[in-house]
């Protein structure tokens, strides 16, 4: 989909079946979180809701995703590229061809923090902390990590890193008991 080299002007059917494939999957997606999930969601504890028993449930299962969601970014997003001071791995960023790894951090942030407000607005520590983690990626330019293989830009990353990890722990001690719910499982957990 994001070719080295400028294509003809009738690009591959491969290209064009993937780009159709995924603008179909994107639409069923979308519809049904607004035409399902979201009510599902918004009726745990109701009768046939066999998803979520309880509006407890629904809370623990967004607050789990949050931090995975966090833990995520740290480790894969940003993790990956840094690697080690001594070998930072620019290559395994995410979405290099799309020239998209900084900003998909970008909208992970803002969109993790606008559930967070939507969840309970009352959480101005972990609230603060996703503006300080934005503001961090907003200000950097480096759009695919390539710049973690110098020491000055692996610091700029390793920074935004560290804020992530601190607004991870923020909102473990913060968030969590403002929804009085812990960290459950996740997918990303394993066995």
């Amino acid at each position: 989909m994001y070719p080295a080299e400028p294509l003809p002007a009738d690009p591959c059917a491969l290209i064009q079946a993937t780009t159709l494939d995924l603008a179909r999957m994107a639409k069923i997606i979308n519809d049904t979180w607004v035409n399902g999930y979201a009510q599902t969601v918004l009726t745990a504890g109701s009768t046939g809701n066999s998803s979520y028993q309880t509006r407890p449930e629904v809370r623990q299962a967004m607050f789990t995703q949050i931090i995975a969601a966090l833990e995520y970014d740290k480790d894969q997003r940003l993790g990956r590229p840094l690697g080690t001071f001594e070998k930072p791995r620019p290559e395994r960023a995410e979405a290099i061809a799309s020239g998209r790894s900084l900003r998909n951090v970008r909208l992970s942030l803002q969109a993790l923090r606008a559930m967070v407000e939507t969840l309970t607005p009352d959480v101005p520590l972990t609230l603060a902390g996703f503006d300080h983690a934005i503001k961090l990626a907003e200000d950097l330019d480096d759009p695919v990590f390539a710049g973690v293989a110098h020491p000055d830009g692996h610091l700029k990353v390793e920074i935004l890193q560290q804020a992530i990890a601190a607004l991870s722990d923020t909102a473990l001690a913060e968030l969590g008991p403002e929804l009085d719910v812990g960290v459950g499982f996740n997918a990303a957990d394993g066995d």
